[in-house]
């Protein structure tokens, strides 16, 4: 059920103040639907019950908090905000070179006056603060109170998790990371170049260059028990959620259980941590998977998809604009993958293979579908026959055609709006990419890693 914004954007909305982009239908295979429509300019996913979101245009952004109901629960009024953590948000007031960071609680109120140049989020009773800019300011610990109880002497940190927090002695280039515990004692020696917070008892680290040395993991006795083997993806090493972690060793990620092995293979161009049995994934789709890897849930008319909490599940419109939220709490993450209505038409286009089928029925392609910048190209002949396409045409460079009483329009070597791609002619055929396919021509994705197949479902 979509829900009724408050007075306060309404009347933001009315006078022009507050620029968003129109809502697209949301279509995935069970019909799913914004839960809180998308037209805030920037948001997080819920915490605790409660979600930062912002009004307004990049950079002039105002925070507040809405429920999972999307009534506003705390007024838009900071800078920019942080997620709920042990009852306690960072919020900033100012901005982001002089603005200063303070901590509120769940109604709203000021309980640790802004007077940091950085922020953490609470864990184990404890935030990092820093005193200083980005380059030279260094980091200490406060508790809720506000007090420093670890005093700031670190290069860098990132918080408390699991009772640890990763401390960076030293000033880059020469800068190393360890671990030390709520009393500021150091238990694991600094000697990595980067690393990442511990979750589920493993933290990665790395020995080199965070964008080309390979990823491994230690336990919290500082013992390395997955060897450093995988490449950065989504700007870094993910850690551990629900037993499994986001891990790539080429061009695209897949999940790796605490022993390291790939158990569920690298398909993906980003994937999310696992929150309630499901990960977000993007591709050529955007899409929820359960734990073995099948795929319970694709969406079409977004720019992004994040894993749920509190079964909403964070989504945009636009290129870092347009946010709201899908329902997905009737989503089981059981093994099942997408089951397209029996009245559906199934294609399947292997890569690189001018072989391809529908409904099983095998057919010849005379140039085959392959990956280009991340997007699987597909020929749009096809694909236009299948979805019944009528009136299609090209004259100078630009190709029309109709899908019932739709008409689309699109230009050889032009970018498609959304950020979907570009369609080029390779052997005389024109190429689209999937993710346009699935996006404006109402059909669903799937793409099978094993076989380097993508499949489009047609109903």
């Amino acid at each position: 059920m979509k829900k009724v914004m408050s007075v306060f954007v309404a009347l933001m909305l009315a006078f022009g103040l507050v620029s968003v982009a129109a809502p697209k239908e949301v279509q995935a295979a069970n019909g799913l639907e914004w839960a809180i429509e998308p037209v805030f300019g920037g948001a997080r996913c819920f915490s605790e019950g409660l979600a930062a979101v912002a009004v307004g245009e990049w950079p002039n952004l105002l925070w507040g908090f809405i429920d999972t109901e999307g009534n506003w629960v705390i007024e838009p009024q900071f800078d920019e905000a942080d997620s709920f953590s042990e009852g306690l948000a960072g919020v900033r007031t100012g901005d982001g070179e002089t603005g200063l960071w303070g901590f509120i609680d769940t109604s709203g109120t000021m309980v640790i006056e802004p007077q940091f140049d950085g922020t953490s989020s609470f864990s184990s009773g404890l935030a990092a603060v820093r005193v200083g800019d980005m380059r030279t300011g260094i980091w200490g610990f406060i508790d809720k109170d506000g007090e420093v109880v670890i005093e700031p002497q670190f290069s860098s940190a990132l918080g408390f998790s699991e009772g640890l927090a990763a401390v960076g002695v030293g000033v880059w280039p020469d800068r190393l990371f360890g671990f030390i515990d709520t009393n500021g004692n150091m238990v694991i020696e600094p000697r990595f170049a980067f690393v990442e917070n511990f979750s589920e008892g493993l933290a990665a680290i790395n020995f080199g260059d965070w964008q080309t040395d390979p990823w491994g993991f230690i336990n919290t006795s500082g013992e390395i028990v997955i060897e450093p083997q995988f490449i950065s993806f989504n700007f870094g090493q993910r850690p551990f959620s629900e037993g499994l972690a986001v891990a790539a060793v080429g061009r695209d990620g897949g999940f790796i259980d605490a022993t390291g092995a790939m158990v569920i293979e690298p398909q993906f161009t980003r994937a999310h941590d696992f929150l309630g049995g499901l990960a977000a994934v993007w591709g050529d789709y955007f899409g929820l998977i359960d734990k073995t890897g099948h795929m319970v849930m694709t969406v079409s008319g977004v720019n992004s998809l994040f894993s749920p909490s509190y079964g909403l599940a964070r989504a945009s419109i636009g290129n870092f604009s347009g946010y709201g939220f899908i329902a997905v709490g009737d989503i089981s993450p059981t093994p099942q993958p997408i089951t397209p209505t029996s009245a559906a038409t199934i294609l399947r286009f292997p890569i690189d293979s001018t072989t391809f089928t529908v409904n099983g029925t095998a057919h010849t392609l005379e140039a085959a579908p392959f990956i280009a910048n991340d997007r699987t190209m597909v020929p749009l002949r096809v694909i236009g026959e299948a979805l019944g396409a009528t009136n299609l045409a090209f004259n100078a460079g630009v190709i029309t055609f109709n899908i019932g009483d739709q008409a689309f329009s699109m230009a050889v070597g032009e970018p498609l709006p959304g950020g979907f791609g570009t369609p080029v002619i390779v052997a005389e055929r024109t190429f689209v990419p999937l993710a346009f396919i699935v996006n404006e021509m109402g059909a669903a994705a799937r793409w099978d890693g094993a076989t380097r197949a993508a499949y489009i479902y047609i109903n």
